[in-house]
């Protein structure tokens, strides 16, 4: 099992911001079959927000990857949420990484 994450931080936005974060998770939730975990950052670094999925193998997370990608309608979607987030999101902060389980 692999476990994706994108962390990022976000300035306050409130509701809106909030419904936004519902809305990209649903989202990706939809189109990419698999279910999408939100987590806020309490203590250290605060105002940061953590989306991850697991997923079975990395060829596995390429292949919905890829077919998300060449999904026009997911990506429409997907770009319009975005555009909407970049208002509360800080810019130059979004980091992606790939965990393993370590057995």
């Amino acid at each position: 099992m692999i476990r994706f994450i994108r962390s990022f931080r976000f300035k306050t936005g409130g509701e809106v911001w909030l419904n936004l974060v519902r809305d990209m998770r649903t989202l990706l939730e939809k189109y990419t079959g698999v279910k999408w975990v939100v987590y806020f950052s309490r203590f250290g670094e605060i105002a940061k927000i953590f989306w991850t999925a697991d997923y079975e193998s990395l060829t596995a997370y390429a292949e919905i990857i890829d077919k998300f990608n060449k999904n026009d309608q997911a990506v429409k979607e997907y770009n319009e949420i975005s555009d909407k987030m970049q208002e509360f999101t800080v810019h130059g902060t979004t980091y992606d990484q790939i965990l393993t389980v370590f057995d």
